[in-house]
Protein backbone atom coordinates (compact mmCIF):
# COMPACT_ATOMS: atom_id res chain seq x y z
CA UNK A 1 0.00 0.00 0.00
CA UNK A 2 1.35 3.80 -1.27
CA UNK A 3 3.04 5.66 1.91
CA UNK A 4 0.46 7.94 4.17
CA UNK A 5 1.55 11.55 3.34
CA UNK A 6 1.44 14.15 5.68
CA UNK A 7 -0.91 17.35 4.79
CA UNK A 8 1.39 19.96 3.61
CA UNK A 9 2.31 22.37 6.57
CA UNK A 10 1.45 26.13 6.11
CA UNK A 11 4.39 28.26 5.49
CA UNK A 12 4.23 31.65 7.18
CA UNK A 13 6.14 34.34 5.48
CA UNK A 14 4.49 37.67 6.33
CA UNK A 15 5.09 38.78 9.67
CA UNK A 16 2.53 39.47 12.24
CA UNK A 17 4.86 40.47 14.98
CA UNK A 18 4.35 43.43 16.62
CA UNK A 19 0.87 44.41 15.28
CA UNK A 20 -1.89 45.01 17.66
CA UNK A 21 -5.33 43.82 16.94
CA UNK A 22 -8.29 44.43 18.64
CA UNK A 23 -10.29 40.75 18.74
CA UNK A 24 -14.57 42.21 19.30
CA UNK A 25 -16.50 38.74 20.24
CA UNK A 26 -19.02 37.79 22.75
CA UNK A 27 -18.55 34.37 23.84
CA UNK A 28 -15.76 34.21 26.48
CA UNK A 29 -14.39 30.83 25.23
CA UNK A 30 -14.23 32.06 21.74
CA UNK A 31 -12.76 35.70 22.41
CA UNK A 32 -9.62 33.71 24.93
CA UNK A 33 -8.87 30.98 22.16
CA UNK A 34 -8.50 33.96 19.42
CA UNK A 35 -6.48 36.24 21.40
CA UNK A 36 -4.08 33.39 22.70
CA UNK A 37 -3.44 32.08 19.03
CA UNK A 38 -2.79 35.64 17.72
CA UNK A 39 -0.41 36.39 20.79
CA UNK A 40 1.26 32.77 19.87
CA UNK A 41 2.24 34.85 16.47
CA UNK A 42 3.62 37.32 18.03
CA UNK A 43 0.54 39.93 17.99
CA UNK A 44 -0.26 42.02 20.62
CA UNK A 45 -4.53 42.03 21.52
CA UNK A 46 -7.27 43.71 22.99
CA UNK A 47 -10.32 41.93 24.02
CA UNK A 48 -13.89 43.15 23.92
CA UNK A 49 -17.32 41.76 24.46
CA UNK A 50 -18.98 44.10 22.66
CA UNK A 51 -18.81 48.01 21.26
CA UNK A 52 -18.46 49.81 24.21
CA UNK A 53 -15.29 47.74 25.28
CA UNK A 54 -14.49 48.05 21.56
CA UNK A 55 -14.41 51.76 21.78
CA UNK A 56 -12.97 52.24 25.04
CA UNK A 57 -9.83 50.30 24.11
CA UNK A 58 -9.52 51.38 20.62
CA UNK A 59 -9.53 54.98 22.26
CA UNK A 60 -6.42 53.85 24.44
CA UNK A 61 -4.63 52.27 21.69
CA UNK A 62 -5.28 52.55 18.01
CA UNK A 63 -5.55 48.39 16.33
CA UNK A 64 -3.87 47.91 13.01
CA UNK A 65 -6.70 45.57 12.40
CA UNK A 66 -9.97 45.01 13.90
CA UNK A 67 -11.30 40.85 14.22
CA UNK A 68 -15.02 41.24 14.76
CA UNK A 69 -17.63 38.24 15.10
CA UNK A 70 -20.38 38.82 13.10
CA UNK A 71 -23.55 38.05 15.19
CA UNK A 72 -22.51 39.99 19.28
CA UNK A 73 -24.96 40.60 22.05
CA UNK A 74 -24.85 44.02 22.76
CA UNK A 75 -24.81 45.27 19.26
CA UNK A 76 -26.75 44.09 15.98
CA UNK A 77 -23.94 42.96 14.01
CA UNK A 78 -19.86 43.19 13.42
CA UNK A 79 -19.94 45.37 10.64
CA UNK A 80 -22.00 47.62 12.66
CA UNK A 81 -19.36 47.46 15.84
CA UNK A 82 -16.67 47.97 12.83
CA UNK A 83 -17.84 51.17 11.24
CA UNK A 84 -18.91 52.73 14.88
CA UNK A 85 -15.02 52.01 15.78
CA UNK A 86 -13.73 53.33 12.44
CA UNK A 87 -16.26 56.18 13.01
CA UNK A 88 -15.04 57.16 16.36
CA UNK A 89 -11.31 57.06 15.39
CA UNK A 90 -11.62 58.60 11.75
CA UNK A 91 -9.53 55.87 10.65
CA UNK A 92 -10.36 53.10 8.20
CA UNK A 93 -8.94 50.18 10.04
CA UNK A 94 -8.23 46.94 8.23
CA UNK A 95 -10.96 44.77 9.72
CA UNK A 96 -12.12 41.28 9.37
CA UNK A 97 -15.73 39.40 10.08
CA UNK A 98 -16.02 36.06 11.61
CA UNK A 99 -19.29 33.89 11.09
CA UNK A 100 -20.54 30.70 12.08
CA UNK A 101 -24.29 31.77 10.60
CA UNK A 102 -25.72 29.96 7.40
CA UNK A 103 -28.60 31.56 6.74
CA UNK A 104 -28.74 32.98 3.57
CA UNK A 105 -30.08 36.85 4.50
CA UNK A 106 -27.37 36.69 7.42
CA UNK A 107 -24.40 35.72 4.65
CA UNK A 108 -25.38 38.35 2.53
CA UNK A 109 -25.26 41.41 5.05
CA UNK A 110 -21.74 39.93 6.05
CA UNK A 111 -20.41 39.31 2.42
CA UNK A 112 -22.56 42.80 1.23
CA UNK A 113 -20.49 44.42 3.92
CA UNK A 114 -17.40 44.66 1.69
CA UNK A 115 -15.51 43.19 5.02
CA UNK A 116 -13.31 40.35 4.37
CA UNK A 117 -15.20 37.42 5.98
CA UNK A 118 -13.96 33.76 7.37
CA UNK A 119 -16.39 31.41 8.47
CA UNK A 120 -16.24 29.43 11.93
CA UNK A 121 -14.92 26.86 12.37
CA UNK A 122 -11.27 28.84 11.23
CA UNK A 123 -8.15 27.00 10.43
CA UNK A 124 -5.31 28.93 11.85
CA UNK A 125 -3.56 29.24 8.22
CA UNK A 126 -6.95 30.54 7.18
CA UNK A 127 -6.58 33.15 9.74
CA UNK A 128 -3.44 33.71 9.10
CA UNK A 129 -3.36 34.37 5.77
CA UNK A 130 -6.36 36.51 6.18
CA UNK A 131 -4.57 39.05 8.17
CA UNK A 132 -1.49 38.90 6.81
CA UNK A 133 -3.39 39.86 3.35
CA UNK A 134 -4.61 42.82 5.38
CA UNK A 135 -1.85 44.28 7.20
CA UNK A 136 0.59 43.54 4.24
CA UNK A 137 -1.43 43.59 1.06
CA UNK A 138 1.57 43.94 -0.94
CA UNK A 139 3.88 41.19 0.16
CA UNK A 140 0.27 38.65 0.01
CA UNK A 141 0.06 39.96 -3.82
CA UNK A 142 3.53 39.39 -4.41
CA UNK A 143 3.93 35.80 -2.26
CA UNK A 144 0.57 35.07 -4.44
CA UNK A 145 1.98 35.35 -7.33
CA UNK A 146 4.82 33.44 -6.40
CA UNK A 147 3.29 30.85 -5.46
CA UNK A 148 1.39 31.01 -8.50
CA UNK A 149 4.00 30.76 -10.59
CA UNK A 150 6.04 28.03 -9.10
CA UNK A 151 2.37 25.94 -9.85
CA UNK A 152 3.29 26.27 -13.61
Amino acid sequence: HPLEQEPPVAVFTTPLKGCHALVIEDDDIVLQAMVSLLRSWGMTCDAAEGLSDALQLAGTRVPDVLVCDFRLREYANGTEVIAAVRQALQLHIPALLITGDTSPDRLRAVTGSGIPVLHKPLAPDELYAALSSLLHPASSQAQAMRIGTNNL
